[in-house]
């Protein structure tokens, strides 16, 4: 799911049968072809997945079942939708002489149960309305920042688009999709030039390192796991404060 909401149409021709079927989560998604899917990945905007997992559930023979979910998230630009919610998928792959390939993929929004005493799930609501709203927040033309790397290159980015913030002796690493660009700058300035703060969406989980909570996936006793794989440990005198920090800025 993270190659067909970035848009990568390239990975998904590679990595699907000829006779790949979708059934998508929307109501005029049901028995998509392979061009259909490849070309709604070509237009598909940028998504936000946290809170993933999949797992191999089954295996008969030479096909392969694989079951998963995901919160996705996405702010809403000029002329866009809004969209936040549980997905399920289920996915079914073939062994071939070119290896794995997927021939079917099954994709459903999740309801949500209302919590005791709600006739409707209110509260998933508006935790997604928060997170809406703070990727919105993050999105805006008006948070764009400047930074400056140590060869002198101009990077523009948006908040949305950092990922962390880590102090490396005198010098910071900003960590943003892909890339990581080196700063001559202290992280107590830089960060207070360019917005890192609970209101924007970032908690400090040590002296050390900022991160922005829609990268969060999980939080355990030592460290905070971001949804790009990496592992950043908690400031132990503070770790009840910085769980409920992080809690309380994404809802």
């Amino acid at each position: 799911m993270e190659h067909y909401y970035q848009g990568d149409a390239d990975w998904l021709d590679a990595s699907t049968t000829d006779d790949f079927v979708c059934l998508g989560a929307q109501s005029d998604q049901f028995l998509l072809t392979k061009a259909d899917v490849l070309s709604l990945c070509r237009e598909m905007p940028h998504v936000l997945m946290s809170s993933k997992m999949y797992r191999q559930s089954a295996r008969v023979g030479d096909v392969r079942v694989v079951d998963g979910r995901f919160m996705g998230f996405l702010a809403p630009e000029e002329g866009s939708m809004a969209f936040a919610a549980e997905q399920r998928l289920t996915a079914l792959w073939r062994e071939t002489d070119e290896g794995l390939r997927m021939f079917h993929i099954h994709v459903s929004n999740a309801m949500s149960e209302p919590e005791e005493g709600e006739r409707f799930p209110i509260k998933f609501a508006t935790k997604a309305m928060q997170y809406i709203n703070l990727v919105s927040l993050q999105k805006h033309y008006l948070n764009q920042i400047e930074v400056v790397d140590i060869d002198g290159v101009y990077h523009m980015l948006r908040l949305f688009d950092v990922i962390s913030v880590e102090a490396k002796r005198q010098d910071v690493l900003v960590r943003y999709g892909y890339t990581t660009i080196r700063v001559h700058e202290g992280i107590a300035k830089l960060a207070e030039r360019i917005g890192l703060n609970a209101g924007n969406g970032f908690v400090q989980v040590h002296r050390s390192f900022w991160v922005n909570v829609l990268y969060v996936e999980t939080v355990d006793g030592e460290s905070v796991h971001l949804a790009t794989g990496e592992l950043v440990p908690i400031a132990q005198r503070r770790r009840r404060e910085i769980i409920n920090q992080i809690q309380s800025v994404r809802g």
